[in-house]
């Protein structure tokens, strides 16, 4: 008899009756080829969510998430994996599964396999995760504590409470009406005895009043001031609209605040500060009456605080005129010291400038302005609306330094000069600007176009 071949990995099934040297030299060969198959892991598949990296044509990889079988495979073309077994596939070919099971329809499963008999059943099933009843839940009749009650359980309960409840506002009521009896009886004895008692006194005040009004009226009478004038014996404190102080009327809707410190005068119509008086200061007194001193204190037309033009000295009676005056606007009006000093002295003020631009200022006023800067020097004469100069104001400018001076109008202010000239010309020129009318100056000196 022949040799033969095993149908799946080819070992050889040695002839009966051969030589006996032939049947070792077979048997190690089928033996090398088991071994050869054993060592072989191209027939193993990789698990997992992804393919293998670097794997090679033939081999498996199964898919987790899909239950997908997959095999690397080359068409001559492209490598790729492709699908080996689709997902579910258990047993040899040909296993039945459960869709090829018969089932006999039986209560509410109309279903003839045993597949759809599960559908059936699962689809009639509450999920645990949540999910919307067709029908209703019946629940029964003695509930535990923690457990759902049905509606006629609970109809019954509240039956009970509301029985509970009316009998014992009944009892409220009817307790509260007793009460309410009593305490009106009460009330209307005691009502009774009052009102006698009140006639009683009623009669005994009329009696005495009768004897004491007029002399009582009379006496306050003499105590009042009158409207039409009068003289008061003793002082009159005045309560204030203001925080901080009290006001007389001086005229018609004006006023001036008295106080005892630096405060505001007042307008009646919007208690808008006009003029005040101090007549005690916060100058603190140290002896020798020195502090609380007297003053004067005028506010412009929003009622803001200017100053205190005048000031006196409780200690030794000195009038102060703490606010210079740049021109007086009459003959008789008052002046400082300084004031006068400015208008007699033979002593010229020096105003030194060190900037290239430069404004008038009433301080500005018979002044010599010393402008020293190595570049050019602007100098602006502004309008009468800004700066009030009287006429007849005279400043002196001196260039002393190689920046020109440059005189320059403000607005419809005017500048008359010879020739139209207006900047000095070279270090230490001088000139003259001169107030001639409302908004006009003339300059003069040492000067050019």
């Amino acid at each position: 008899m022949v040799d033969t071949t095993t149908p799946i990995l080819g070992l050889v099934k040695p002839e009966v009756g051969a030589s006996d040297d032939t049947w070792g030299i077979k048997l190690n060969g089928n033996f090398d080829k088991l071994d050869e198959f054993a060592g072989d892991t191209s027939a193993s598949a990789h698990v997992g969510d992804n393919p293998p990296v670097g794997a090679t044509e033939g081999e498996l990889w199964w898919e987790t998430d899909s239950g997908m079988l997959y095999i690397l495979y080359n068409d001559g073309n492209t490598t790729q994996w492709v699908i080996a077994a689709p997902p579910g596939m258990q047993g040899p070919p040909g296993a039945p599964s459960a869709i090829d099971v018969p089932f006999t329809p039986a209560g509410n499963i109309a279903a003839t396999n045993t597949q759809a008999a599960i559908a059936e059943l699962d689809a009639e099933k509450v999920k645990i995760s949540g999910d919307t009843m067709v029908g209703h839940l019946a629940l029964p009749t003695g509930p535990a504590a923690s457990n759902a009650v049905r509606k006629d359980y609970v109809d019954a309960a509240v039956t009970l409470k509301a029985d509970k409840t009316y009998v014992d506002t009944q009892n409220a009521l009817k307790a509260d009406k007793t009460y309410v009896d009593t305490q009106d009886a009460l009330k209307a004895n005691k009502t009774y005895v009052d009102s006698q008692d009140a006639l009683k006194a009623d009669k005994t005040y009329v009696d005495t009043q009768n004897t004491s009004d007029r002399a009582y009226t009379d006496t306050r009478d003499a105590l009042k001031v009158t409207k039409a004038g009068d003289e008061m014996t003793g002082g009159l404190t005045v309560i204030s609209p203001l925080d901080d102080g009290f006001f007389i009327a001086k005229a018609p809707g004006k006023f001036a605040v008295f106080e005892g410190a630096v405060g505001q005068a007042t307008d009646y119509s919007d208690y808008k500060a006009r003029w005040s008086i101090v007549v005690a200061s916060s100058e603190a007194e140290t002896g020798s009456n020195a502090g609380s001193n007297f003053s004067i204190n005028r506010s412009n037309d929003a009622g803001t605080f200017l100053g205190s033009p005048v000031s006196i000295l409780r200690s030794t009676g000195e009038v102060f005129l703490s606010e210079q005056p740049v021109v007086l606007s009459s003959p008789t009006s008052a002046a400082t010291k300084r004031y006068v000093d400015s208008l007699v002295s033979t002593t010229r003020v020096l105003n030194i400038l060190t900037g290239t631009t430069y404004t008038l200022a009433l301080t500005d006023a018979a002044k010599v302005l010393w402008m020293d800067n190595a570049a050019a020097i602007t100098l602006t004469v502004p309008l009468n609306s800004a700066v009030a100069f009287p006429v007849g104001t005279q400043i002196e400018l001196v260039q002393s330094n190689a920046g020109a001076i440059s005189v320059t109008p403000s607005g419809a202010t005017v500048i008359v000069s010879e020739g139209g000239k207006r900047k000095t010309f070279a270090p230490y020129a001088g000139a003259t600007l001169l107030k001639v009318a409302v908004d006009t100056w003339w300059l003069g000196g040492n000067i050019t176009t």
